[in-house]
């Protein structure tokens, strides 16, 4: 057998053993170095948007899709706080601040990489236009036609997003708000010819204003489609892997 030590010269081997004594240096050191690791901490926003998620009178944080999220977010042991926004501002922190939930959210090609993904919060979510039911002049048969009318829409809300797709364009033919509710009042004063909103939302609107529901009536289904919750994409694999199992649990059962 060769002995690799006699075969090199002096000054090759002192390098040698300098370079693992290094190397066991910096592992060592490594392996001390402080890690960050998840608090369990979990900032969820969202808008009021009944009947899913909705302050009520006593300004407690109730609905469908809130009542579900709680569950989830319980058993997967998250400590949590909950915060009612405009839906512009709820949808900015979600995209920008990480480990941040937002709900109700459709899932649309134009947010698909913007975050990570849970669904369905709820299956079926429709969305309609709105008119006057004495407007008889608007009868429409598709979404193109909205271009010879005035339309009210939440700000960067998924009708937001479906209206420009479908090639309308801000001021020109629709209006958008922080608030839905602003616009009902505008509708009745004609001020808009149309508003987007669901049926039992819109029922809410109504009834504070004192008016039945047959004082509106749908003209078209804008989206039918399931809400989820989003997670920032820059969001702690342990908080993802967390809300996975959940909704799978949820799935299964």
């Amino acid at each position: 057998m060769i002995s690799i030590a006699k075969e090199l010269p002096p000054r090759f081997i002192k390098a040698i053993v300098l370079l693992t004594a290094l190397m066991g240096a910096t592992t060592s050191i490594a392996a001390t170095l402080p890690t960050d690791k998840f608090d369990g901490k979990v900032s969820v926003v969202t808008e009021h948007w009944p009947p899913y998620n909705f302050l009520d009178e006593d300004d407690n944080l109730r609905g469908s899709a809130t009542e579900k999220l709680r569950y989830i977010l319980d058993n997967a042991d998250l400590d949590y706080t909950i915060e009612v926004m405009p839906w512009v501002r709820a949808y900015a922190l979600a995209k920008n601040q990480p480990n941040t939930l937002i709900y109700s959210i459709y899932r649309t090609e134009e947010r698909e990489n913007l975050f990570h993904w849970f669904c369905p919060l709820a299956k079926s979510v429709p969305q309609y236009i709105f008119k006057l039911r004495n407007r008889h002049d608007i009868a429409l048969s598709n979404i193109k036609e909205l271009k010879d009318l005035r339309i009210g829409v939440n700000r960067d809300a998924y009708a937001h997003q479906l209206l420009i797709k479908h090639g309308l364009k801000e001021h020109e033919h629709f209006s958008t708000t922080t608030d839905v509710s602003h616009f009902l009042p505008l509708l009745l004063k004609g001020r808009v010819d149309l508003i987007v909103d669901t049926k039992s939302g819109l029922q809410q609107k109504l009834d504070k204003l004192s008016l039945p529901y047959d004082t509106v009536e749908t003209v078209l289904t804008l989206v039918d489609d399931m809400v989820c919750v989003a997670a920032n994409r820059q969001s702690d694999p342990q908080l993802l892997e967390a809300l996975s199992k959940q909704f799978e649990s949820n799935a299964a059962n």
